[in-house]
């Protein structure tokens, strides 16, 4: 059996969870993963602009020591879209790694994977690695009609981290707070994280299994505390 070659976390014991690879290199779970944060980056990417709107400060506005009205924009949007600051992402373990990737980070990874496509697809082709006129949505959807083509390279857990880096910057742009774990699946076979989700019901976000009656959140509850307290 091939093996999903991203992590599954481990199990109470420490062995590490495995899922069997069904597309491409990825299970089930993380392919529908990937697919659904490259369609986020792409909306969200574009609708950066909104965010930028004039009068807008967010909730990272800098003031200054005086009385001074606040920056007229969100400051974190703004370094986001600053392609004055370089063409790379930063490590990660950088101090603002999550909160302020280096721009063009966002349509350079996609970019990057977009282009690794077109070369794999057509290994004559000449691959063009700069970022310029990189038209962001149509090198997603490339992606995401390649998929197959995607999930196969070598590479593949490399750039799921690398999008996962992107999505979750974008998120924080847009101010959308992430999301509360409560405790642990009760399923014995998953053992995956029960977050909290904005309008719906708790849920597993490794098997998906809905957690909507008091009793689960108080068995969720009673097992965390004794997690934490045999750790």
């Amino acid at each position: 059996m091939s093996e999903c070659v991203i992590s599954h976390g481990s199990t109470a014991d420490g062995e590490q969870k495995r899922a069997e690879a069904e597309r491409g290199r990825l299970c089930k779970h993380h392919a529908g993963r990937l697919v659904h944060m490259l369609r986020d980056v792409a909306t969200d990417y574009v609708l950066l602009a909104t965010v930028l709107a004039p009068g807008q400060t967010g909730s990272n506005e800098r003031r200054s020591k005086g009385d001074e009205a606040p920056t007229p924009i969100n400051l974190h949007v703004a370094a986001l879209r600053d392609a004055e600051r370089g063409g790379a992402p930063r490590d990660y373990g950088d101090e603002l790694w999550y909160e302020l990737p280096d721009l063009p980070s966002v349509p350079a990874t996609v970019h990057l994977y977009a282009e690794t496509i077109r070369v794999t697809l057509d290994p004559s082709r000449e691959p063009v690695w700069e970022v310029k006129d990189a038209n962001l949505t149509e090198e997603i959807r490339l992606l995401l009609n390649a998929f197959d083509t995607f999930t196969e390279l070598d590479e593949i857990d490399e750039a799921f981290a690398a999008v996962k880096r992107a999505w979750a910057a974008l998120q924080s742009a847009h101010g959308r707070p992430r999301p509360r774990t409560l405790g642990r699946c009760l399923n014995v076979e998953c053992d995956g994280p029960v977050r909290e989700r904005p309008n719906a019901s708790p849920w597993c976000s490794t098997c998906h299994r809905v957690y909507d009656t008091p009793a689960d959140w108080a068995r969720i509850a009673i097992e965390e505390q004794r997690r934490k307290a045999s750790a």
